[in-house]
């Protein structure tokens, strides 16, 4: 396998806070159920968060507070040592205590499905993850190991945990916090470390493939979840604050059928079609009106199944204009037209081409129904709203606060107001409230007077109809 290294394609989406006293030493996110869980570090519980970072719940710790521990979502069903552990599960692995402990947890209820001793880990394995085609759990070891395994990676049996294999990467990097998770499309390992802020990818031989550089700001990264079916990744890192970050523009494999499905079973038939092999029709679309395979009898106009080149076709009949075999046919608009005239299906049709349709052009512009809630105030959102880029908060009844003006004839209402500084910290933020109230900010961080400076402000509007527009620039404090 050939290794790689070069400019990346990674780009930051989004930061999260997800306070814990020490920092997070595991993040999983579960695609089958749209949740992110993590754990801090010695903490008594594994805390569980929606795809917008807001906590959810928590539930218990099991087998013993621990710093070095990682989070994993089961890619597939898997067989431990005494029971069969869903795909969806949550996995915990304990590298804390001597050989590490893989612990299988049903989620919901907190409860242990059961767990696997591993013939691996001296104390300081602090990540891993399963693979589905390998049938086996790949796991991460730090640069303090007791028995000589520092910074290794080894492979063992999720059935019986005994050692299949294990390759160092010592000579590459010296992991400290850090972690590891397998690709469903490619099964090669993706690696990260708080030395370097580089996502690392290796095989499951360990041949090193390549690194790809983090967005800027992504700094001693602890954890990691990738989700390939969108092309992202979910990191932790440990840190009390902004401990969580979403990235995308991951490049973990291609895992899709013929039809988009993630791990689908549709694949190409002899008739070039894109069919699952127990559909009816597999391998039957390509036969003819005749039910010959490959055949080249078709129907023709005239309704008749036929090869083209047979003396009768396109014979039978005769076109709308009373001329035997000719091309012409009653358009949308009931009138009988060659389909090349200019005019065929157009002397009927309204301004968006619909035949009888009710589309004109209003004061904007814009080709819409009379109905549409668009109609005539698509133009007006953008020239009616002002949001000003200046405002001086200093209590002589001018200009004192940072407020959106807006024509009362929009019926607009705030559905978002966020105000952050230029180092990305929330200093004002209020949902849902009318134009007219007196909520705005008035340049104060907290209890005392913000800094004059530039600010960021991401504010949304509603409309009426259910129409919403964003609006996201800066504002200048001035005293």
């Amino acid at each position: 396998m050939t290794a790689l290294s070069g400019q990346s394609a990674l780009r930051f989406l989004q930061s999260f806070s997800m306070p814990q006293s020490e920092g997070l030493c595991g993040i999983a996110h579960n695609p089958y159920a749209n949740q992110v869980w993590v754990y801090g570090c010695n903490s008594t519980t594994i805390d569980q968060y929606d795809l917008q970072g807001r906590f959810q719940r928590s539930i218990p710790m099991v087998g013993g507070v621990a710093n070095d521990v990682d989070l994993s979502i089961a890619a597939a069903d898997i067989r431990f040592p005494r029971r069969r552990v869903p795909a969806g599960s949550l996995l915990l692995i304990n590298g804390n205590y001597g050989r590490t402990t893989i612990y299988a947890i049903q989620a919901e209820e907190g409860r242990l499905i059961d767990s696997l001793v591993a013939d691996f880990g001296a104390d300081h394995v602090i990540g891993g993850a399963y693979h589905a085609e390998r049938e086996s759990f790949f796991l991460l070891q730090d640069h303090l190991a007791l028995d000589g395994t520092e910074n290794t990676i080894a492979e063992v049996d999720a059935r019986s945990g005994e050692r299949i294999q294990q390759f160092s990467i010592g000579d590459r990097y010296t992991i400290f916090y850090g972690d590891l998770e397998v690709s469903l499309c490619t099964g090669n390992l993706f690696i990260v470390t708080s030395e370097i802020t580089q996502l690392i990818e290796f095989s499951p031989e360990g041949d090193f493939v390549r690194e790809q550089p983090l967005p800027g700001g992504i700094r001693s990264p602890s954890g990691i979840s990738l989700d390939c079916t969108g092309g992202q990744a979910w990191l932790s890192r440990n840190s009390s604050s902004f401990s969580a970050f979403l990235i995308d523009g991951l490049d973990c494999g291609e895992c899709v059928d013929c039809r988009g499905v993630w791990n689908g079973n549709a694949v190409f038939d002899d008739c070039d079609r894109c069919l699952l092999p127990t559909d009816s029709m597999f391998n039957a679309s390509c036969l003819d009106c005749a039910g010959i395979p490959n055949g080249e009898a078709v129907i023709d106009d005239c309704g008749q199944c036929l090869s083209p080149d047979d003396s009768a076709f396109n014979q039978s009949c005769a076109d709308c204009a009373g001329v035997p075999n000719g091309s012409a046919v009653i358009d949308s608009c009931g009138d009988c037209k060659e389909p090349g005239d200019p005019t065929f299906n157009s002397s009927c049709s309204d301004c968006a081409g619909v035949p009888f349709g009710p589309a004109e052009i209003d004061e904007c512009g814009q080709c819409l129904p009379p109905d549409h809630p668009d109609f005539n105030l698509a133009c007006m959102e953008g020239q009616s709203v002002f949001i000003p880029n200046v405002f001086t908060p200093n209590g002589d009844g001018i200009n004192d606060d940072f407020r959106v003006f807006a024509d009362p004839a929009l019926s607009a209402r705030v559905l978002q107001y966020s105000i952050y500084d230029r180092w990305g910290r929330l200093v004002y933020d209020l949902r849902d409230f009318d134009l007219s109230d007196d909520l705005w900010w008035l340049g104060r961080q907290g209890a005392f007077p913000a800094n004059s400076g530039v600010y960021v402000y991401q504010i949304q509007l509603a409309f009426p109809a259910g129409r919403t527009k964003s609006y996201q620039g800066t504002v200048t404090v001035m005293r």
